[in-house]
């Protein structure tokens, strides 16, 4: 039992260290698809968008814009057309 005292905090913290790191790194990502878009588009994607999908009119955020970008060609694909 006294062990495992000691042991839970260093877990703990080498786990919310590993989660600051992958959000780290998934911010670092967004930003640069946000940049590989600009330069292909010449202009930022904006706030919402709307699109006709199958006859019906959907409005998608600015991340669904940069899937693309983010090697989710697939997942994009699946939610424009």
């Amino acid at each position: 039992g006294v062990l495992m005292a000691l042991l839970l905090p260093a877990v703990n913290a080498a786990r919310l260290s590993a989660l600051r790191a992958t959000c780290q790194a998934r911010l670092q990502d967004l930003g640069k698809a946000t940049i590989v878009y600009e330069q292909g588009k010449k202009k930022f994607p904006s706030s919402f968008s709307s699109q006709a999908v199958a006859g019906t009119n959907y409005t998608f955020p600015w991340t669904v814009r940069l899937l693309p970008n983010l090697e989710q060609q697939p997942l994009y694909d699946t939610m424009i057309y």
